[in-house]
C-alpha cells in the first residue's frame, strides 16, 4: 500500500509538471503570435503615417515651385520693401485674388494655411484669413524664424499660436536671387486623421502635449478645433474629429474611446511608454473582442522632441484565434495527458498485484520443501503436487518478466508518440477554429479527419513496431529506401516547417529486402535526435538536415547530417548506451538512439557510426553531428 501511495505521488507531481510545460510553451507561443500582430497594427500605422507625410512634401513642393514661378508673385513680394501701409494693403489684395483660385486646389489636397512672411518675420498674407496679416511670428513660429535667418526650407510638425499642423517653409528670392520672404504650405491634423480613416481604414485620433497646445477650442473661418482631455494620458489633449468623419466605423471607434475606464489596466503602461517616446502597440480584451492600441511618436520640427501622439483603436481577431487556440489546446492537452497518466498508473500497479502473489506463492514454496522433508507417506502424491506449485510459481514469474518489460515498452512508446499527438492536436485545432471561424468545409473535414486518422494509424503502428521488436520471427520484404525515407518525413513535416528546419535530400533509388518497418523506426530517431537540437539554435540561423543515400559495391550508405553544432567529443563514444541522454529527462528516455544501433546492427545486420563534420553549403560553413548507416545490398531468395 505504501508503494502504491509512492506512485500515486511519482504520478501526480510528473502530470503537474507536464502541465505546468504545456502551459508554459503555449503561453511563450501566443505572447510571440500577439507580439507580432501588435508590430502589424504598429507598422500598418506607421507606413501610412509616413506615406501620407511624403504626399504632403511633394504637394508643398510642387506647390511651392509652381508658386514661385509666376512673374506676379515674385513681382509683389519685391514691391513690399519700403511699402506705405496703404500701398502693402494694395499688393496684398493683388496677390490674394491672383492665388485665390490655387489655394481653392490647394485646399482640396489638404493644405490648411498658405502663407507668406515678410524679413522682418511679419505675415504680409494668410490666404486661409486674409484680414488676419501685420502681425509678428517672432517666438512662437521657429520655422519662420529659421527659414528667415538662414534662407533654407525647413518642414515638421509644428505648433503656432492656437492650432499646430505639418509645415513646409520655403525661402522666396527675386531674380536677382535678393530674399524677400518666405512660403508657408501646413497640413492639419485633422487632414491626416481623415486620410487614414476614409483611404486606410485606420480609426485614430491627435493627442497634443498641455506644455505646448493649452486652449481649449479655437474656432475661425477656416477651420473648427476642438479639444478634450485625452482618455490614455492626463498630461496630453485630444483632437476631437468625429463630427467631421462620418464614417460608419468610427461611431464603433468612439463608443471605444467613451468606455475607455474598461481600459484602466492599461493606463499605466500607457504613460511610462509615452514617458520613453517611442512607438508602441498594446492590446486589450473588451466585450470578449481584442482591441490593438496603437502610439506613434510626432517629433517638434525645433527640437525634436516627442509632442504629439497619433493613436489607433482597432480589432484583431488573430489575436482573439490566438488565445482560444492556446485555451483549446491546454483543455487538449489536459485530457490526453490524464488518459496517459492513468494508463501508466494501471500497468505500475498490476505490476505491484504481481510482485505480491509471487512473493506469496515464493513463502508457500518455501514452506511446501519444508514439509517434503516430514513426507514419508504418499510420495507420488505430494511429488505431484508440488510440481503443479512450481508450474504455478513459474507462469507468474513469466508474467512478471512480461510486465516488466511492458512498462519499458511504455516509456519507449512515450518517446515516440510525442510527434503524432502533436500532429493530431494540430488537426484538432484547425477542425476546431473551422468552426469558431464558421468557414466549414466538408473538403477540409475529410482532409482534416485523414490526417488525424494517419497518425492514429502511425500511433498504432508504434506499438506494433516495438512488440514486433521482441518477437525473434520477423518478415522481411522488399522496399525502396526513398519510399521508407518519405514516410518517414510526413511524420515530422508539420514540426519542421513550425520550426523552419529545412530537409536537404541527395537519395538514389535503391531497392534492398530487409524489415521495413524497422529500417524506418531507426532512421525517424535519427532525424527526431537532429530535430531536438535544431530548434534550440537562435531563430536567425538556418536549420539544416542532409538525408544522403547511395550505392558502394555491396552495400548501401545513409548519412544523416545536421548544422546543430556536433556533440561533444566527451560523450560522442557513448551516444548508442542504453539509456544515455544528454537531454533534459522531459526530452528523451535515452534509448532512442540505442535502439537504432541494436536494430541496425543485430536486426538488419549493418552498421552504424557517427562523427562530427565540418562541411560548406551555400558558401556558408557549419558544424553537425553526421550519422553514418552501411546496408547489405545483397537480396535474400525466396526458395
Amino acid at each position: 500500500m505504501e508503494k502504491r501511495s509512492k506512485i500515486i505521488i511519482l504520478l501526480t507531481i510528473l502530470f503537474i509538471m507536464t502541465m505546468v510545460f504545456i502551459y508554459l510553451f503555449t503561453s511563450l507561443n501566443m505572447r510571440q503570435r500577439i507580439e507580432s500582430a501588435l508590430d502589424s497594427h504598429l507598422y500598418k500605422l506607421q507606413v501610412n503615417y509616413e506615406l501620407l507625410l511624403h504626399q504632403q512634401k511633394v504637394t508643398a513642393n510642387a506647390a511651392y515651385q509652381s508658386t514661385t514661378n509666376k512673374k506676379y508673385v515674385i513681382d509683389i513680394l519685391s514691391k513690399t520693401k519700403g511699402a506705405s501701409k496703404k500701398k502693402l494693403d494694395y499688393l496684398r489684395k493683388e496677390l490674394y485674388n491672383k492665388l485665390k483660385p490655387k489655394y481653392k486646389i490647394l485646399y482640396g489636397k489638404g493644405v490648411l494655411q498658405y502663407t507668406f512672411t515678410l524679413p522682418n518675420n511679419k505675415v504680409f498674407l494668410r490666404m486661409h484669413k486674409p484680414s488676419k496679416y501685420g502681425d509678428s511670428i517672432d517666438g512662437y513660429r521657429y520655422s519662420f524664424e529659421y527659414v528667415n535667418k538662414t534662407h533654407k526650407p525647413i518642414s515638421g510638425f509644428e505648433q503656432g499660436k492656437t492650432a499646430h499642423g505639418f509645415r513646409n517653409v520655403f525661402p522666396i528670392f527675386d531674380k536677382k536671387h535678393n530674399y524677400i520672404g518666405t512660403m508657408d504650405i501646413s497640413f492639419s491634423s485633422d487632414f491626416l486623421l481623415g486620410y487614414l480613416i476614409n483611404v486606410s481604414k485606420i480609426y485614430s485620433h491627435f493627442l497634443i502635449k498641455k506644455t505646448v497646445f493649452n486652449i481649449k477650442s479655437w474656432k475661425r473661418d477656416d477651420v473648427d478645433l476642438n479639444y478634450i482631455p485625452s482618455y490614455e494620458n492626463k498630461d496630453y489633449v485630444m483632437s476631437d474629429t468625429y463630427h467631421k468623419h462620418k464614417h460608419k466605423q468610427q461611431y464603433k471607434y468612439k463608443h471605444l474611446l467613451n468606455n475607455i475606464k474598461n481600459f484602466e489596466p492599461l493606463k499605466e503602461k500607457i504613460y511610462k511608454n509615452m514617458k520613453i517616446g517611442k512607438k508602441f502597440s498594446l492590446y486589450h480584451q473588451y466585450n470578449d473582442k481584442s482591441v490593438v492600441i496603437s502610439f506613434y511618436p510626432i517629433k517638434n520640427i525645433k527640437d525634436k522632441k516627442v509632442v504629439a501622439w497619433i493613436v489607433s483603436y482597432d480589432h484583431d481577431d488573430f489575436i482573439d484565434l490566438t488565445l482560444k487556440m492556446s485555451h483549446n489546446v491546454r483543455i487538449l492537452a489536459f485530457f490526453i495527458f490524464s488518459m496517459l497518466f492513468y494508463f501508466i498508473y494501471r500497468v505500475l500497479n498490476q505490476k505491484e498485484i504481481l510482485d505480491g502473489l509471487v512473493e506469496k506463492q515464493t513463502k508457500k514454496l518455501m514452506e511446501s520443501e519444508q514439509n517434503l522433508k516430514l513426507l514419508n507417506e504418499n510420495l507420488e502424491l505430494t511429488i505431484e503436487k508440488e510440481v503443479l506449485k512450481n508450474q504455478e510459481k513459474d507462469r507468474l514469474l513469466y508474467q512478471q518478466s512480461k510486465m516488466a518489460a511492458m512498462g519499458e515498452m511504455i516509456g519507449n512508446i512515450a518517446h515516440q508518440w510525442r510527434q503524432p499527438i502533436a500532429i493530431i492536436s494540430m488537426w484538432a485545432n484547425n477542425i476546431i477554429v473551422d468552426i469558431d471561424m464558421e468557414e466549414v468545409d466538408n473538403d477540409n473535414l475529410k482532409k482534416y479527419a485523414m490526417k488525424i486518422n494517419e497518425q492514429t494509424l502511425h500511433l498504432s503502428q508504434t506499438i506494433d513496431d516495438f512488440r514486433n521488436f521482441f518477437l525473434p520471427n520477423k518478415e522481411k520484404t522488399s522496399f525502396i529506401l526513398k519510399n521508407s525515407v518519405d514516410k518517414t518525413m510526413s511524420l515530422l513535416s508539420a514540426s519542421f516547417k513550425t520550426h523552419n528546419i529545412e530537409v536537404i535530400e541527395n537519395i538514389e533509388m535503391v531497392e534492398i529486402f530487409s524489415l521495413e518497418n524497422e529500417f524506418t523506426q531507426s532512421i525517424l530517431n535519427i532525424i527526431k535526435n537532429a530535430k531536438d537540437i535544431l530548434v534550440t539554435l537562435p531563430k536567425s540561423s538556418r536549420r539544416l538536415i542532409f538525408i544522403n543515400i547511395y550505392k558502394n559495391d555491396l552495400y548501401v550508405n545513409i548519412d544523416i547530417i545536421d548544422n546543430g553544432g556536433g556533440i561533444s567529443e566527451k560523450i560522442i563514444d557513448k551516444v548508442f548506451e542504453p539509456y544515455y541522454t544528454t537531454k533534459h529527462q522531459s526530452q528523451g528516455t535515452g534509448i532512442g538512439l540505442y535502439m537504432t544501433e541494436t536494430i541496425i546492427t543485430k536486426h538488419l545486420g549493418g552498421n552504424i557510426y557517427v562523427e562530427n563534420v565540418n562541411y560548406d553549403y551555400e558558401d556558408v560553413n557549419y558544424k553537425g553531428a553526421k550519422f553514418m548507416i552501411t546496408l547489405p545490398l545483397i537480396k535474400e531468395l525466396n526458395d
